[in-house]
């Protein structure tokens, strides 16, 4: 992506938290020092994250190749989106999900609030994985599984030894 395309992104998102910050009057909420990443792959166009016990925002990521692929008008919606994950939860203190309280808050900041996007994901965005090897064959991880087997030894299903890490992988 772009470093034009991804700053109109930052700066859409920053005013579109501003405002919302404004509006309900969100003492604290600090918008400047969200982190706004885009690293997400795969279906996922948005995500919003913060901390369970505060509530406070954590951070925005979006998918880079989506962006790309529509351009900024039409992905505004996911990025209202994202935001009113973060408004309604600061504001209620829990997370409301895409209950009615966020639909409220998505609707006057301006989004469709609609839990789901029909973006069509890109068809090269290709996904990593870790390499594992057992006797009986070699086993393709995800990173999460990945991360969850360095804590502690596993064993194949099948053949019942242990595995040992080969190496990473790219694979659709």
């Amino acid at each position: 992506m772009n470093a034009t395309l991804e700053q109109q992104v930052i700066d859409f998102t920053r005013e579109t938290l501003n405002k919302a910050v404004a509006t309900y009057n969100l003492v604290g909420f600090d918008v400047n020092s969200i982190p706004i990443k885009f690293t997400l792959r795969g279906n996922t166009s948005g995500s919003a994250r913060y901390c369970k016990l505060t509530f406070a925002p954590r951070g925005i990521a979006f998918h880079p190749a989506i962006i790309e692929k529509y351009g900024l008008v039409v992905f505004k919606n996911t990025i209202i989106h994202e935001c009113a994950h973060l408004i309604a939860n600061y504001r209620y203190k829990t997370n409301v999900g895409h209950g009615r309280a966020w639909q409220v808050i998505c609707v006057q900041m301006g989004g469709n609030a609609e839990r789901c996007h029909n973006y069509e994901s890109p068809s090269n965005d290709t996904k990593l994985f870790h390499a594992y090897k057992c006797k009986c064959k070699t086993h393709k991880v995800t990173p999460r599984k990945h991360a969850n087997i360095r804590i502690g030894s596993h064993r194949c299903s099948l053949c019942k030894t242990n595995i040992e890490y080969v190496g990473t992988t790219i694979g659709l």
